[in-house]
């Protein structure tokens, strides 16, 4: 303080004394306050530089979310910079997820949905061989002296040659003959029906419509075989096997 009033009384002879004193006070002022104000900001310096750090995180700035994908090549007011998205990569947000993928048209050329047959094709079909069938059951009830109602086995071999689908797949992709069809549907109702033990009257014993069914077997898959539609070893086969079972039945 001595120093102080030294120099104050040393600026009294100076001219315009008054306004000396006030500019003197005023450097002192700001001799005291700044070390202060350095001291204060290097405080807040080094806070900052403490709190950035390996584990601090900033978050980016981002335009609005477009799908939750986040968009790079923004600019400093946080616009998409339009001149950027012909080079733009999208890559999944933390709270989105990636870009849709692309759908898959199914591949129908693998397998082509055939066309339905037409329906009067499969009548004029059905037809043919219904009537082959009353024509060649004609035939055989005279041919092997039956006397025999077969209606069981008659009912089920139209019921089947009624099948349009099955009738005409075997006739047009298959190309059987109406009548080869007809075997194939006898030979198979008549085999089930003795297989079932129904024509047994005791065991290994047929009864009279069971013996005159078998017989319809018997001609059935001969009849098959001279048509080229069995071997004759695979029609011994059958008749062989089919003989062995109603002996077991019963």
């Amino acid at each position: 303080m001595e120093l102080i009033q030294e120099r104050l009384e040393s600026l009294k002879v100076l001219p315009y004394y008054p306004y000396s004193v006030i500019g003197a006070v005023v450097v002192v002022v700001l001799l005291l306050l700044v070390p202060l104000l350095l001291k204060s900001r290097g405080g807040t310096s080094s806070r900052k530089a403490k709190g950035r750090g390996p584990s601090s995180s900033r978050s980016p700035r981002t335009a609005g979310p477009i799908r939750g994908v986040a968009i790079d090549g923004l600019r400093e007011n946080g616009d998409v910079d339009n001149d950027l998205l012909k080079d733009i990569k999208l890559r999944p947000s933390a709270e989105g997820v990636g870009p849709l993928p692309p759908v898959q048209n199914p591949d129908l050329s693998a397998n082509p949905v055939k066309p339905e047959t037409d329906p009067a094709l499969l009548e004029q079909t059905v037809q043919a061989c219904l009537e082959k069938f009353q024509e060649m059951y004609i035939e055989m009830y005279i041919g092997l002296g039956l006397m025999s109602d077969f209606d069981q086995m008659r009912t089920e071999v139209s019921r089947r040659l009624a099948n349009g689908q099955e009738t005409y797949h075997a006739i047009a992709e298959m190309k059987m003959t109406p009548e080869a069809v007809v075997l194939l549907q006898m030979s198979s109702v008549a085999g089930n029906i003795l297989l079932s033990g129904e024509q047994h009257i005791g065991r290994g014993l047929l009864g009279i419509h069971g013996q005159e069914l078998l017989s319809v077997y018997r001609y059935a898959m001969t009849a098959l075989q001279e048509k080229g539609l069995a071997s004759v070893s695979e029609t011994q086969s059958k008749l062989d096997f089919m003989e062995k079972k109603i002996r077991e039945l019963g």
